[in-house]
This record gives structure tokens, sequence and C-alpha cells, in this order.
């Protein structure tokens, strides 16, 4: 019987493990989506004479 309680904590421990490891990711993935909105939508060229050109960054 002692066997059946170690087992099921063990499951236990893993699934809150997958839990907490799932609820990480998927703040890091919304922290990232809020990083690419930020990006700007031109960036300025230099060219070897001096000259400036925007460039479109996104498609």
């Amino acid at each position: 019987m002692g066997f059946y309680w170690e087992r099921a904590t063990l499951i236990d421990i893993m699934l809150l493990g997958h839990w907490i490891e799932m609820k990480s990711v998927m703040g890091a993935s919304g922290a990232l989506e809020a990083l690419v909105r930020l990006l700007p939508a031109e960036a300025h060229r230099l060219s070897p004479d001096g000259a400036t050109e925007d460039v479109p960054v996104r498609d």
C-alpha cells in the first residue's frame, strides 16, 4: 500500500511541475508578442554618402 501513495505523490508533483512550466511558457510567449508589437514599421538606412533612406521592416 505504501508504494501506491509514493507513486501517487510522484505523479502529483510531476503534474504540478508541468503546470508551472506551461504557465511560464505562456507568460514568456505573451511578453515576446508584446515586444513584437513595439517594433517600428520603418527603419532608417544610411548609405555610404551619408543619405538616409526609409525602408519597411515588416511585409
